[in-house]
């Protein structure tokens, strides 16, 4: 069994994989779960919810033979191996970008892409095997570009619908927090409603115009995924995106142990 760990800013991703038929190249999702990121809990904190998984998933922790963690929060990479070497016997594999990733990065400078983007790329081109456009919205909303040839050639990097509530919040002291819920209509007629239909409405407009900007420069179709946590909000309402895939992230870095271990 592979446990995969994707640390992101704003959530956790955990994810179990099954080899199918003794081949690890070849492994099945049996169970995923998402919680929220908080950087200051410890192993004792997050190592319940990983068991919660497995043991809803009806594995033992003594099946997990290999682990995968990928963070883009530098601080929570210890808290995680110790977790694992207290629950776990498995060893452990950190993925940074000087590892084989198994994709080629088009990028002036190849060490600043994201992991989890890079995981992403992969797992795109493995799974539908077609040029693409992969809308992670996380933290922030990131837009990957996937060349026909499986390379990863570039992207965008805008702030997440999140990111937007809680800088409306913080910045605006008469506007409270709201839940990211779709309005009933765009014309809001108190001030949660006119949150919502700004974050909401404005977060669509922003895609669309981004993806249709990156297809007129890219000439060519694209099969266009979405991902991340808010993703069933927002691409509803966005024609252009035909796939939403929640566990794409951890299928491309448990393609990435597979390539390393």
């Amino acid at each position: 069994m592979l446990l995969v760990i994707d640390i992101g800013n704003t959530s956790i991703m955990f994810g179990v994989f099954r080899a199918i038929a003794s081949k690890h190249q070849d492994r099945k999702l049996v169970g995923y779960r998402r919680i929220s990121t908080e950087k200051l809990k410890g192993a004792d904190k997050y190592g319940p919810q990983i068991l919660k998984l497995l043991n809803h998933a009806g594995i033992s922790p003594s099946e997990i033979k290999d682990i995968i963690i990928s963070s883009v929060v530098p601080s929570l990479v210890a808290t995680f191996r110790e977790l694992c070497k207290t629950y776990f016997k498995g060893k452990v594999f950190v993925f940074k970008l000087s590892t084989q990733s198994g994709i080629m990065i088009l990028c002036d400078n190849p060490k600043e892409v994201g992991t989890d983007r890079v995981a992403n790329a992969l797992a795109a081109f493995k799974l539908y095997k077609k040029p693409a456009i992969i809308v992670d919205f996380g933290t922030a909303t990131t837009f990957d570009v996937v060349t026909a040839k499986g390379e990863y050639a570039g992207g965008v990097i805008a702030p997440g619908i999140g990111v937007s509530a809680r800088a409306l919040f913080k910045a605006a002291s008469k506007l409270p927090y709201v839940e990211l819920a779709k309005p009933g209509k765009a014309l809001g007629k108190n001030t949660i409603e006119s949150m919502q239909s700004g974050l909401i409405w404005g977060t669509v407009g922003q895609v669309k115009q981004i993806i249709g900007q990156l297809k007129r420069e890219l000439k060519i179709k694209v099969l266009v995924i979405a991902t991340g946590g808010y993703a069933d909000i927002i691409s509803k309402e966005v024609e252009s995106i035909k796939i939403v895939n929640p566990t794409l992230t951890l299928e491309g870095l448990a393609l990435i142990y597979d390539r390393n271990s």
